[in-house]
């Protein structure tokens, strides 16, 4: 079982069947785990042989269609810092993609790259307090 090595504290007692990497791995011809934090420091997407993102929890859908959401606390809706969601974004740049899946089953066709970064870059805004003035 491959275990982000930065979530190695969370896990209940060692185990041989555990097996642990950090930046990137390609468990499967094609198949690639890329680490970008985020909720958990070991938060990680796949990217499979065509380019899509399986995003999970680390990229969220959003509930306006068209954008993506970046949470450190999902139940309690707190966003992540400014900080986190350019690191995580940056990151992803280094890998082409077109789409993305997220965990709650949305969905972005095309344009995947383009919607991630328009999304980070309005989040980054609200969590500075761009818009404070507004409230």
């Amino acid at each position: 079982m491959l275990v982000n090595e930065r979530n190695r504290e969370w896990l209940p007692a060692p185990d041989p069947a555990f097996e642990f990497w950090d930046e990137h791995v390609e468990p499967l011809p094609g198949l690639e785990l890329i680490r970008l934090g985020g909720h958990m420091r070991g938060s990680a997407v796949a990217r499979t042989p065509d380019g899509s993102i399986l995003a999970g929890d680390t990229i969220s859908g959003g509930l306006a269609p068209g954008w993506v959401s970046f949470q450190r606390n999902f139940p309690k809706h707190i966003p992540l810092s400014a900080a986190v969601v350019r690191r995580i974004v940056d990151r992803l740049d280094d890998f082409p993609y077109d789409r993305l899946y997220t965990l709650g089953g949305d969905t972005i066709d095309r344009d995947a790259r383009a919607v991630v970064r328009r999304s980070a870059e309005t989040h980054i805004r609200w969590v500075n307090g761009d818009f404070d003035h507004l409230t």
